[in-house]
């Protein structure tokens, strides 16, 4: 599965949490929140991997 397949997953799931009113408050916020950590370490790893991919190929 590539990076970019699970972004999409993890942004369906955050849509999907922040409409659901079955769950309570709290744990509705520590999920969004847990799933806002998980993009963003994606997004840090994509560009990181990005840049190395870069700089490889420019044989620095």
């Amino acid at each position: 599965m590539t990076t970019e397949q699970r972004l999409a997953m993890i942004k369906e799931a955050m849509k999907v949490l922040a409409n659901t009113d079955k769950i309570d408050q709290k744990f509705k916020q520590r999920g969004l929140n847990s799933l806002t950590q998980a993009y963003n370490r994606h997004t840090s790893q994509m560009k990181a991997s990005k840049i190395f991919t870069n700089t490889k190929r420019f044989g620095h």
